[in-house]
């Protein structure tokens, strides 16, 4: 379901009818909640989830840049494995990262560039439609964001965004 509202929402934003709206985000708030709203979900597929935020703001649309995180959340819950998911954001590069980490298999070498193509997926028939880190990143786009990627085959991956330095 919220995979179809990003949809819609990056249709309305494509048409021109809906701008993203930034302003100032306190990210160790952001994280925190974030975190506790996802811990569930992780705790139900047997993973815990760390939070190590940064007492930072940063300027961007907060819903749109909670569903690009939560969407890494959800991803590394699916297919992380069974280890912990950590949700950190340091300093880098005069701005900041928020990153989404997993301890599971990692991805493939042979597919890594091609996981944020439409339709495009790492784990069987039936167990997703690949559109998830597709919209995450047409998101990070609308918003000027910089997505970040790393995976190593048997270690683990991760995801987030650099989001630059505010005015």
């Amino acid at each position: 379901h919220e995979i179809l509202d990003s949809i819609a929402q990056l249709s309305l934003m494509a048409d021109g009818e809906k701008k993203p709206r930034p302003g100032p985000v306190d990210l160790d708030i952001f994280l925190e909640d974030l975190c506790a709203e996802t811990r569930p979900l992780a705790e139900a597929a047997g993973m815990g989830i760390r939070c190590h935020p940064l007492t930072v703001t940063v300027t961007t649309d907060a819903f749109l840049l909670r569903r690009i995180i939560r969407n890494f959340i959800v991803n590394a819950v699916k297919h992380g494995g069974s280890g912990d998911i950590l949700v950190a954001a340091r300093r880098r590069r005069s701005g900041v990262e928020v990153l989404v980490m997993d301890q599971g298999p990692g991805v493939d070498e042979d597919v890594q560039d091609k996981i944020f193509q439409e339709f495009a997926s790492t784990t069987k028939e039936g167990d997703g439609i690949g559109i998830g880190l597709t919209v995450a990143k047409d998101l990070a786009d609308a918003l000027d964001l910089e997505v970040v990627f790393k995976s190593v085959s048997g270690k683990g991956s991760t995801f987030g965004v650099w989001i630059p330095p505010g005015d």
